[in-house]
């Protein structure tokens, strides 16, 4: 018996809460060894397929390293050329004094300063290595949709406000991301990912550029950035029309790029929502991944033998029915689909309800289970290793599992006797957390809760007993 002796491992509905909105990648995320601890899951995967980004030589993707002046580079150029035509830069001369002509960016560097994208110092230095901010790769990627920098006036004292304004009306600055800060290399793959579906633009007059007597210039007579009109509904990204009327820049750049919707297009939880394919034809081969819509209400379940009518009711009040006996999707140890699409629920079950106008077309229900890492194997055999498996996990109840087939995992995280809320669906794990451990003495409990230095938690329904139900006391700190 495991000894966790005055521990508690606890999969309680606030932590599931949290657990659920991360779960789910696509291809390519998944396989990186810290697929944990990347949150733009979407965007890493189109942006992975589609050459751009690359994990590092020990299968691990660092999404939250800083990204360099010089990786910038090297984004736009793979960018506005494709990976084959990028590979294939190359330069005889030093642009900069501190980027010889053979250092492996020199190439990007230059084409980006050439397209004037990038600059120096106005001293001969450009800094490579240099961290790079939110709005430095804005203004990269601004040029790269057309943007005239000095129209625009992406230079001097107000650079940061002009940068900042047309890329939040460009749709290329993530909510809630700070572009003074420096740029990790998810929220870099986050606004390459949104650049693919922004407008494409041009000026029908450029103006005249005039230059001042302290050096500095300015431009006159020039008509505003317009959207490059583009109505070939054959040649659009999105099936469902998103963006017709004009050119994105995958349209241009990536016209493979594909973003199907409809009923087919479901995540492996069944939540409705949409695919990426890159490639000639739509299917298995060329499929990025599948990303849900977001849940209109979100109900973790409280309170034991309810249904899931009762918890519509507690989503919204207008929410008194489910639809259609297909409406309900169960997922979880132990959710077999009931006939009446009616099962009682346990106590951190997570509902989610998706809406058109007051009729819930769909429900979706998880259930997390606590299970103990018991075993971590990195001795694989070659042919998994060629599909990008380092490891084999064992879970004491749902057995072994390639860490390639269990959504959430992070090689730094998922050790030996962590405790770790999983879904199962099949030969996979479709979502998994550590759980949060909480040490402390106890000093109240009863059958569902305990309370631990002041703090009431409450045990979920399907908490293995030897994690969360039984746990022993030392002597002399029994509650009284």
């Amino acid at each position: 018996m495991r000894n966790l002796k005055r521990t508690l491992s606890l999969a309680l509905a606030a932590v599931m809460l949290m657990g659920m909105m991360v779960v789910g990648a696509g291809a390519a995320s998944k396989d990186f060894t810290d697929a944990g601890e990347i949150k733009n899951v979407e965007a890493v995967d189109v942006m992975v397929a589609l050459g751009i980004l690359e994990g590092g030589d020990k299968g691990d993707f660092q999404p939250n390293s800083i990204l360099t002046r010089e990786q910038a580079a090297k984004i736009i150029c793979y960018m506005l050329l494709g990976e084959e035509s990028a590979e294939k830069l190359t330069t005889n001369s030093a642009v900069f004094s501190d980027v010889a002509a053979d250092r492996w960016s020199a190439p990007f560097i230059g084409y980006c300063v050439n397209l004037g994208i990038l600059a120096g110092d106005g001293n001969g230095h450009f800094f490579p290595e240099g961290k790079l901010t939110g709005a430095a790769f804005a203004k990269m990627l601004l040029v790269a949709l057309g943007y005239d920098p000095s129209i625009e006036k992406y230079t001097g004292n107000d650079w940061v406000i002009n940068v900042a304004a047309d890329a939040i009306e460009a749709g290329i600055s993530p909510k809630g991301l700070v572009l003074t800060n420096e740029l990790s290399r998810q929220n870099a793959a986050q606004m390459a990912f949104q650049t693919l579906t922004a407008d494409m633009v041009k000026y029908d007059n450029k103006g005249t550029v005039i230059t001042n007597a302290d050096g500095s210039s300015i431009v006159i007579g020039n008509t505003p950035a317009e959207s490059v009109p583009y109505n070939d509904a054959s040649k659009n990204y999105s099936d469902d029309g998103e963006g017709l009327g004009y050119q994105q820049f995958c349209e241009k750049y990536f016209a493979d790029l594909k973003k199907v919707t409809g009923a087919s297009e479901t995540d492996a939880f069944g939540r409705p929502g949409y695919s990426w394919y890159y490639g000639k034809n739509q299917n298995d081969d060329t499929k990025v991944g599948t990303y849900s819509d977001e849940a209109d209400y979100t109900v973790v379940v409280s309170k034991a033998s309810k249904d899931v009518a009762y918890w519509a009711e507690q989503a919204n009040k207008k929410l008194e029915f489910v639809t259609g006996q297909n409406a309900t999707t169960f997922k979880g140890n132990g959710m077999a689909d009931p006939a009446g699409k009616t099962a009682i629920l346990n106590v951190g079950d997570v509902v989610e309800f998706f809406v058109d106008g007051n009729n819930v077309e769909q429900v979706i229900v998880n259930r997390y289970t606590a299970d103990v890492i018991t075993e971590v194997d990195t001795d694989v055999k070659d042919a998994d290793a060629e599909d990008g498996v380092t490891a084999y996990i064992t879970f004491d109840n749902a057995g072994t599992f390639n860490n390639t087939d269990i959504a959430g995992y992070n090689a730094d995280t998922y050790v030996e006797d962590a405790v770790v809320a999983i879904v199962e669906d099949g030969d996979e794990i479709i979502g998994s957390y550590v759980c949060e451990a909480v040490e402390g003495a106890i000093t109240a409990y009863t059958s569902t809760t305990y309370t631990i230095d002041g703090t009431k938690y409450t045990k979920t329904g399907t908490a293995d007993d030897e994690i969360a139900g039984d746990v022993d006391f030392e002597e002399g700190s029994y509650p009284e």
